[in-house]
């Protein structure tokens, strides 16, 4: 319980410190979740309520298309493996969320330069999240355990 009440505060954080939208670490969190938890409900849940709840609390708004885009990233993560799902998700973002922006108002469409710039941002930033949690799992799974270790 400690570790998902670290995990949820970081999440809020990188949310409320004044990162790009696009390079927070929520996306890629909502991908690995199935490879950190067998619980559904935290799978779920987690990355869409810290979204749901930062949102209200900066903005005011509610952007389903977005908790969507989330959710659907964390079912395709439990079907692919990691890259894919990050891949995947990004493309479905990518129609999605510029798409419902082209349809409720001004925005870009999901072809323009700027969408693209944007969700490429996305994409490299998860695909930066989730590499680093592959070589911290690797670099952990080969780090003796030093609990038992006379050496401290």
């Amino acid at each position: 319980m400690a570790q998902l009440l670290i995990l949820a505060s970081l999440l809020i954080g990188s949310r409320l410190i004044g990162m790009d939208a696009n390079w927070t670490p929520v996306l890629a969190t909502a991908i690995l979740l199935p490879y950190l938890t067998s619980n559904k409900f935290v799978q779920y849940l987690l990355p869409i309520s810290i979204m749901i709840a930062t949102d209200a609390y900066m903005s005011g708004s509610f952007y389903p298309v977005v908790y969507f885009c989330i959710g659907a990233s964390t079912l395709l993560s439990s079907r692919l493996n990691k890259y894919s799902a990050t891949l995947g998700g990004v493309l479905l973002w990518h129609i999605s969320v510029n798409g419902a922006v082209v349809m409720s108002g001004p925005g870009f469409a999901p072809f323009t330069p700027e969408a693209m710039i944007f969700d490429l941002r996305l994409l490299a930033s998860s695909l930066l999240y989730v590499g680093l949690y592959d070589v911290a799992q690797r670099f952990f799974k080969k780090t003796p355990d030093y609990k038992n270790s006379s050496a401290l």
